[in-house]
């Protein structure tokens, strides 16, 4: 399983030290003092239009339940949108942009769900947001980020002018809007907190020159510094209890980020003398979490979270490994045997290697020696009949003992937390499992993939965690025949629809991705061959799907050019987002199989294994 860090470093640059404005100053956390905050931040009020204020108040009418009272409420899980509107004085549409976008996943799920905020020709703007909690976040408007705080069936207002929406360079929080609506005081107190930003650098240092322990209670200081300096505020101002909840936790969480980085940070760090000490840092190093309040539902408010919950579950305690004789499958017929039934002639020196892998007895010392290499010299050599005989001897067995596994890294897993990190089991525990379920589950069938996710949610004590992993075992397992879905109609749909009628009749393997993204050009360079042995099969296409801000056109069209790319569409930002939330990604590369009636065959495929998967998609493309 991949960790998904696309967003990691990002949120860790800018990870916040929380030091209030003091009457326009701000404490200085190097010479502990007061340093002069004269930039301007705050917005001039923007008059709104009466025929938009009657709009606004519309929409207002149509909420139907008061904003939860905390963040205990019963009421926090909630699967409804949540809605979010506004205004840009001095809007036009000649300005080159008709959309935003809110980027959003639900990290129980860890599933995409981006809302394409669409901009109307005087100004207005609107969109809805797929929510299951509430929810911190930025909504995304000419490249600005908008602070927003949402709740299920809530709607808020935002509004701008034109001449401000203009990126913040210095990292920090854009606050140049208004609020409107029910959540407006907790809106205005998070934006007005103000707090400096802790340099990446500066927090590299530190890890790259300090010992764990030392690292640690400096950390420590810091947060009880941070918590102080929050009290004193809240203290001297009319301070929203959730809007005090909210900033508590990101204190918390990015302590608990900063510990969870030093050991890769560390590591990886070429300055560093000591490599082997570090990779084996004492799993007491994280004995912090005991004190950290993992089963608090509001932490999934912070925007945070999502980077602290990938680091948990992926961090060196959960690195345990079964013993490997649970991986070990015995095929009813070796590939020896099956080569000699195919007819297919062996070098002598092929089937002494053979001889050797299943009968080492028999081996040549040298043949042992160099059978690493042999192997994979002997699979390219024989990679059509080696594919075949995996196919119909060993993927069967794979598949079948794939959930015996996954159960094995899960009893293994709760013995970490019981008896490694001394945790009782937990909300931030109990969310991996469902991160975990759709990887866990994806080479077992239905039923016993159902099976499976029973005996999980046993201990899991949050009833909308359970609900969020059978929905998404649904998703994964359709009760329907056929796993093709149809794209729901709209702007969205007509946008890709008007790109792949062209190709109709046949199966489309489907790229997202940009000239700026590593691991898309990566992935499209090793495809190049592979392309070029498929070029005008009768069967399926190739197509690449880019925007034009994440790939200029002179790189683009150098680099189509280069890696012979026939089918590739560079979009307008608008139409790119509006098929972000179509298909529902923030993070590229991301690769759809698209059957040939134009419905989504395969939602995440793996364009790593395209030749190995080819030939079942074909299959279930018929």
């Amino acid at each position: 399983m991949k960790i998904k860090k696309v967003r990691l470093l990002l949120v860790f640059m800018t990870l916040s030290l929380f030091i209030p404005e003091v009457n326009g100053q701000t404490a200085n956390k190097k010479n502990n003092k007061i340093a002069d905050v004269s930039k301007e931040k705050t917005a001039v009020a923007v008059e709104v239009p009466k025929e938009i204020e009657e709009w606004m108040n519309s929409e207002f009418l149509k909420i139907k339940k008061q904003p939860i009272a905390d963040f205990n409420s019963s009421d926090f899980y909630n699967k409804t949108n949540g809605r979010l509107i506004g205004y840009i004085n001095g809007y036009n549409k000649n300005l080159g942009f008709t959309t935003g976008i809110v980027y959003w996943i639900n990290e129980i799920t860890s599933e995409d769900l981006p809302a394409v905020i669409q901009i109307h020709p005087d100004g207005r703007f609107e969109a809805d947001l797929p929510l299951s909690y509430p929810i911190y976040l930025n909504a995304i408007i000419k490249d600005v980020s908008i602070p927003l705080y949402i709740e299920p069936g809530q709607v808020v207002a935002c509004i701008v002018d034109i001449k401000d929406l203009l990126p913040v360079s210095d990292n920090s929080k854009f606050k140049k809007v208004f609020y409107k609506g029910t959540l407006e005081q907790i809106n205005n107190d998070l934006l007005n907190f103000d707090y400096n930003i802790i340099d990446f650098e500066d927090t590299e240092r530190k890890i790259n020159s300090l010992p764990a322990e030392d690292f640690k209670s400096n950390q420590f200081a810091e947060q009880k510094e941070n918590l102080e300096s929050l009290d004193n505020y809240i203290k001297s101002h009319q301070f929203s209890s959730k809007a005090a909840v909210i900033i508590k936790n990101d204190i918390y969480l990015k302590t608990a980020i900063n510990l969870f980085e030093f050991p890769q940070i560390k590591f990886r760090s070429l300055a560093h003398p000591d490599k082997k000490a570090v990779n084996t840092l004492d799993n007491s190093f994280y004995n912090f979490l005991k004190e950290f309040p993992l089963n608090d539902q509001s932490l999934l408010v912070s925007s945070l979270f999502g980077t602290f919950e990938n680091l948990f579950e992926f961090s060196q305690p959960f690195s345990v490994e079964p013993s490997r004789e649970i991986f070990r499958v015995t095929p009813e017929k070796n590939i020896l045997a099956y080569l000699d039934e195919q007819a297919v002639k062996i070098s002598k020196e092929d089937r002494e290697l053979l001889n050797a892998i299943y009968n080492s007895s028999n081996a040549s010392k040298t043949v042992v020696e160099n059978r690493e290499n042999k192997v994979k010299q002997f699979r390219e050599k024989y990679r059509k009949e080696v594919e075949l005989y995996n196919e119909k001897y060993v993927m069967p067995l794979v598949n079948a003992n794939s959930l015996n596994i996954a159960k094995e890294y899960s009893r293994l897993r709760d013995s970490v937390v019981t008896n490694v990190l001394g945790l009782q089991h937990n909300l931030v525990y109990d969310i991996t499992k469902v991160r975990k379920l759709k990887f866990d589950t994806s080479r077992a069938d239905r039923k016993k993939a159902m099976t499976y996710w029973e005996n999980q949610k046993k201990e899991i004590t949050t009833p909308f965690v359970i609900e969020e992993g059978n929905v998404l075992l649904n998703q994964v397992f359709p009760s329907e025949s056929s796993k093709a879905y149809v794209l729901p109609p709209g702007k969205a749909t007509d946008i890709f629809n008007k790109i792949i009628n062209p190709f109709k009749g046949k199966i489309l393997f489907v790229d997202f991705w940009s000239t700026s993204c590593a691991p898309c050009v990566g992935n499209i360079k090793n495809m190049k061959e592979i392309r070029r042995k498929y070029e005008g099969n009768k069967d399926f296409e190739f197509l690449f799907i880019t925007e034009e801000t994440e790939s200029p056109l002179s790189g683009y069209s150098k680099f189509i050019k280069d890696q012979e790319l026939k089918n590739s569409f560079r979009l307008s930002v608008d139409d790119y987002n509006y098929l972000r939330q179509l298909f529902k990604f923030e993070a590229i590369p991301k690769y759809f199989v698209i059957d040939k009636k134009g419905n989504v065959l395969i939602d995440g495929f793996q364009m790593h294994n395209f030749e190995f998967e080819l030939k079942s998609v074909l299959e279930l493309g018929k």
